[in-house]
């Protein structure tokens, strides 16, 4: 009877390693190569994604896709890609010229700006006004929040390269859980 009871401990111990351990491996594999999370830690992409809210990025999300104009990306910064990775929004496509504006964004030479009022709620200041060539397999990117925004017009490497994306943001965990646009 002894040996019974025994056995049926070792056989239920076992099976709870190798269910945890199992839940351990499939954790590292969404974590590797499906999502990847981050905090926000500057108020760069306010009101869209405020200053310690929680994102979680789609890392396939480029796997048989570009980044569109509009997509907000994770991204290992091109000045320092040693960091935390950096949230943006995407501005210049490869290949096309951005020009700033009176913190208008005009692209290839338009007449007419870019309308970004959905997600541009504050009048940016006119200090990153310039033109820019976005280079061929790299994007130009630009917080929400353009006054308050260490983006692609002030870093020394303008543009991120597509290998530099980590992912597509897609949601915000917390303080509340919503899709981010």
């Amino acid at each position: 009877m002894k040996i019974n009871i025994k056995n049926r401990f070792l056989r239920e111990l076992i099976s709870w390693i190798l269910y945890l351990g199992g839940a351990a491996i499939f954790a590292v594999f969404i974590s590797t190569f499906v999502i990847i999370n981050a905090e926000v830690i500057s108020g760069s992409m306010e009101p869209t994604i405020m200053t310690k809210d929680k994102v979680i990025g789609f890392r396939q999300a480029y796997l048989l896709s570009e980044p569109k104009r509009g997509d907000i990306i994770m991204f290992r910064a091109p000045d320092s890609p040693d960091e935390a990775p950096y949230v943006k929004r995407v501005i210049g496509l490869p290949g096309e010229t951005v020009r700033i504006d009176g913190g208008k964004i005009y692209i290839n030479y338009a007449v007419n700006p870019l309308d970004e009022s959905v997600y541009l709620k504050v009048v940016p200041n006119s200090e990153k006004d310039n033109v820019y060539e976005v280079p061929q397999n790299s994007y130009f990117v630009l917080g929400d929040n353009r006054n308050k925004s260490l983006d692609s017009p002030l870093w020394k490497n303008k543009y991120v390269p597509k290998e530099y994306i980590l992912s597509k943001v897609i949601l915000r965990i917390q303080p509340k859980i919503g899709f981010v646009k």
